[in-house]
C-alpha cells in the first residue's frame, strides 16, 4: 500500500483540518493472508485480501469453542483418555524469529510437520468451506505437571491436504505466571490446574479442505527459554478448548481500496 499518501491523509485531517476523507472509511482494516505454503520469506508478495471492519473488537466476530479430545479438535467433549506430552529442548527451531522483518529475511516459520511430530496435537476434520480467522484465539486447559517449572507453548497451524502445516499464530507462556506476572508462583506438581492464554492476533483464511490444527508443547526454543528441568504436560480429553475468531464475509471488503 502507499503508506506515505495514508499517513498523508490522516495528518492532514488532524493537522491541517482538510477534509481527506480517511474518517469516512472503515475505522479497522487488515490484510487477511491467504493459501500460501511456508517459505522463510515471503517476496515479492504475500498472497491475501484486504478486509475491513467498522470497529475493533468487531461484534461480527463469532467466538467459537472447539473441545481437545483425544480424537482431535470437536464441537463437543469426548472424555475417557489422558494426553501427555513431553517436548525436547530443541521445539520450536522452526517456528521462526521473534518478529521477523516482515518477511524480507529468511527467519519466518517454514513448515511445521517437525514441530508438530514434537507436540501434542489436535486436528479438525477437513473443513467443508472455506473459514477465515481473524482475532486472538483463546485456550482454556486443565492441565497437570510433573515439575514445579513448566513451559507452554501453542501454535495453531492451517495443515494442507498433503500434510504441509503452516504455521498461522502462536502463544506462550511460563505456567508460573499463569496468574500473575507480578507474583510467579511455582506449579501444584500432581494437581489439575487451569491455565488460559491468549495466542497472537492473526489473520487468514483456511481453505476447504485443509485442517486446522492446535499443537501444544512446553519447550519453544529459542523465543522462549527453557526451564532448569524437562517436564511432562498432562490433560484429560474432552476437559480443555480452544476458542477460534471466526469472521463471516462481509461486502464492504470489496471496498477497501489504498494507493500504490
Amino acid at each position: 500500500i502507499g503508506y506515505l499518501q495514508e499517513a498523508m491523509r490522516w495528518w492532514r485531517h488532524w493537522l491541517c483540518g482538510e477534509d481527506t476523507g480517511i474518517m469516512n472509511e472503515p475505522l479497522y482494516r487488515v490484510w487477511i493472508t491467504g493459501e500460501e505454503r511456508p517459505q522463510p520469506f515471503y517476496l515479492p508478495d504475500h498472497a491475501g485480501s484486504w478486509a475491513a471492519e467498522d470497529q475493533w473488537p468487531s461484534p461480527r466476530i463469532e467466538r467459537r469453542a472447539l473441545h481437545l479430545n483425544a480424537t482431535g479438535l470437536g464441537s463437543e467433549p469426548a472424555p475417557g483418555a489422558v494426553l501427555s506430552v513431553r517436548s525436547p529442548a530443541t521445539a520450536g527451531r522452526d517456528c521462526g524469529r521473534w518478529g521477523g522483518y516482515g518477511g524480507s529475511c529468511p527467519d519466518m516459520p517454514i513448515d511445521q510437520r517437525r514441530e508438530d511430530g514434537l507436540a501434542l496435537c489436535f486436528d479438525t476434520p477437513p473443513l467443508d468451506s472455506d473459514l477465515t480467522l481473524l482475532g486472538a484465539p483463546e485456550l482454556d486447559l486443565l492441565v497437570i505437571v510433573d515439575q514445579p517449572h513448566v513451559n507452554l507453548a501453542a501454535r495453531l497451524c492451517d495443515v494442507y491436504p498433503d500434510g504441509t502445516s503452516a504455521l498461522m499464530t502462536y502463544g506462550v507462556l511460563n505456567l508460573s505466571h499463569r496468574d500473575s506476572h507480578e507474583h510467579p508462583e511455582p506449579c501444584p506438581v500432581g494437581t489439575p490446574f487451569r491455565v488460559r492464554l491468549k495466542l497472537n492476533d492473526f489473520a487468514r483464511t483456511v481453505p476447504k479442505g485443509h485442517r486446522i490444527r492446535l499443537a501444544l508443547a512446553n519447550q519453544h526454543w529459542p523465543i522462549l527459554w527453557p526451564q532448569p528441568k524437562l517436564s511432562t504436560l498432562s490433560m484429560a480429553s474432552g476437559d480443555s478448548t480452544v476458542m477460534l475468531p471466526v469472521r463471516p464475509p462481509s461486502a464492504r471488503d470489496r471496498d477497501v481500496r489504498f494507493e500504490p
